[in-house]
């Protein structure tokens, strides 16, 4: 807590003792720590105003609550209805579905990352071996003097080499660059991956993930962000993990159903994510037989200037299920399973923990089917159908989503099921069974060839991975448990404290009536809450 807010608690304080009479010392005393039946009302309102707003209340806000006998329901809804409130709900969503990103996760493929040793230019480290030769070779730390007719960079040095990329290894300077990230600046950056031209040495476009010798980082390095741990990639990375909160406060600030806040199409960018979703996430480079995957799947992204603060609302395309499936959610969370957890944990309060255990030996080939193996099965029967629902997302630190209609995530892919070694493309590899990443006969024999999200669901189940993760939240038996679920969230939130059986028996079920007859409306659930005596009385 810094010394204006500290000063700020000391002086309200000191005005209230003087005001009401009451001695600054009686709030040590054990008397007033507890429930009681008595309100006492500038209490209550220094407890809203934190709660929903995060501050203490103004001395004029003291002051006009003397001639009151209790918190107003116009103070009551202003708070409510303040800009304030909605960084208390952002913050609170935050929390709730663990939404940070740590600070040393990349957020884009290690093809578009920038680093630097020292003072030596930056360079993609990935990409040695296609503009150089060799993966071990940098380019000099002296500056590019000499370029071709059509400005591309003449080496400086060319080499001979059995171990160099089509035997030739060719080594250039760097040229400096004012990047899109701090125009103002100017930093050393190899030729090779400084270039900005529209089409490649073969004459393809160089788009965003092009990794031809003769694409680059594109005008300003706009194609490229630096490594984990600079202030230009920290400040996209946190707007990454802000998108779902600001999902979330944009439904329960229009007013609308809780659920919309996982069904939605709509999401929200600022001007780093405006730039991300342009530049730093576009059609994703898996070579597929078949097609491509895509990573967003929004069109008509605004053009904002990398710096604006501002967020303005996007339409997503009609794959997308709210805060379900952003980058950072996503990012967040690798796995499918990782995925369906914290959504249990979070929306359904069912986190995944086996009461069984472990057995005390296991199989020397234990069953490949979670499901049925001891001490998973308990789980894994839920989580596996639950996990399907993210079937055609790409996970292990990418995002994307497989929308070719000639893939069938539901079935099994012929060059997937027969290829082994090296002969798997790593596209069959990290989402279907192959004989390279499974060993055990049942699997092979029932699954290979199948996606993984597929195996050991019966047909009906199977229906999940094109259902999506909307498919989680439209059923009325799941609305139930959620509304339930976060119920009791903010009820312990706003209480600080875990509710009673008795609360939980009773109480609960009511509010949870009351939220369904709003609409889900969360704003409500809030004003319910804060006006129940459990809420009042807290000392």
């Amino acid at each position: 807590m810094n010394r204006t807010a500290l000063g700020a608690i000391v002086i309200a304080t000191l005005i209230l003792g003087q005001l009401f009479g009451q001695s600054v010392a009686l709030a040590d005393s054990p008397r007033v720590c507890g429930p009681t039946d008595s309100i006492d009302k500038y209490r209550l309102l220094r407890q809203l105003s934190l709660d929903l707003r995060g501050t203490i209340p103004t001395v004029a806000e003291y002051e006009a609550l003397h001639e009151q006998t209790d918190v107003s329901a116009d103070v009551l809804e202003a708070m409510l209805s303040s800009d304030a409130y909605f960084t208390q709900v952002r913050g609170y969503h935050r929390s709730l579905i663990w939404a940070g990103l740590e600070d040393g996760m990349s957020i884009v493929t290690n093809r578009r990352r920038l680093a630097s040793a020292g003072n030596r230019p930056y360079r993609i480290k990935q990409l040695r071996r296609r503009y150089r030769g060799r993966s071990d070779i940098e380019c000099f730390n002296r500056e590019q003097i000499e370029f071709d007719a059509e400005g591309r960079p003449i080496p400086m040095e060319v080499t001979v080499d059995s171990t160099c990329r089509r035997n030739e290894c060719r080594r250039e300077g760097y040229v400096r660059i004012a990047p899109y990230w701090a125009p103002d600046t100017s930093i050393k950056i190899c030729a090779y991956d400084a270039q900005d031209y529209e089409l490649d040495l073969n004459g393809n476009r160089c788009g965003v993930f092009n990794t031809n010798p003769g694409c680059g980082c594109g005008q300003d390095l706009r194609n490229c962000l630096p490594t984990g741990g600079t202030e230009a990639h920290s400040r996209v990375r946190d707007a990454l993990a802000e998108e779902s909160t600001r999902i979330f406060e944009a439904t329960i600030r229009a007013g609308k159903s809780y659920f919309d806040a996982f069904t939605t199409r709509t999401t929200y960018v600022n001007g780093l994510l405006s730039h991300f979703y342009r530049y730093l996430s576009g059609e994703v480079a898996l070579e597929l037989a078949n097609g491509r995957a895509y990573d967003h799947q929004i069109d008509n992204i605004p053009v904002l200037a990398f710096d604006d603060p501002a967020w303005v609302p996007v339409e997503r395309n009609s794959v997308h299920s709210g805060v379900l499936t952003t980058p950072g959610f996503h990012l967040r969370f690798t796995s499918n399973r990782a995925r369906t957890n914290r959504f249990y944990s979070a929306f359904r309060c069912e986190p995944f923990v086996s009461s069984e255990g472990l057995p005390a030996e296991m199989s020397a080939t234990p069953n490949p089917n979670l499901r049925e193996r001891p001490g998973c099965a308990a789980c894994h029967q839920s989580l596996e159908r639950a996990a399907a629902h993210w079937g055609r997302w790409r996970t292990d630190g990418e995002f994307g989503f497989f929308d070719e209609p000639s893939m069938d995530f539901s079935a099994q892919r012929e060059d997937c099921q027969r290829c082994t070694g090296s002969e798997c493309s790593s596209f069959c590899d990290s989402y279907f069974i192959t004989a390279n990443n499974s060993s055990h006969p049942d699997e092979l024999s029932q699954w290979q060839g199948y996606p993984r999200a597929r195996a050991w669901l019966s047909e009906g189940e199977a229906g999940a991975i094109e259902t999506g993760p909307s498919g989680l939240v439209t059923a009325q038996t799941d609305r139930d448990t959620i509304a339930t679920c976060t119920v009791r969230n903010l009820a312990q939130h706003l209480l600080n404290r875990e509710l009673s059986e008795d609360e939980l028996l009773v109480w609960v079920p009511s509010l949870t009536s009351q939220f369904a007859e709003s609409g889900y409306n969360f704003q409500s659930l809030t004003r319910n809450l804060v006006t129940d005596e459990r809420y009042r009385t807290i000392r």
